[in-house]
């Protein structure tokens, strides 16, 4: 899992959700814990 695919996937879903940039943040920001802390997902990013 990227930060990236988070980024695009919150992309996607903003607009139909109504989130604005604080709550796109935010919802990528709570994805992130969640994948880590419950699934044992590692995050990474392919941008250095």
């Amino acid at each position: 899992m990227t930060g990236e695919l988070l980024v695009e996937v919150a992309d996607v879903l903003s607009a139909p959700l109504g989130w604005n940039a604080a709550a796109r943040a935010d919802e990528i920001q709570r994805a992130r814990e969640v994948l880590e802390r419950f699934h044992g997902v590692q995050i990474h990013s392919l941008v250095v």
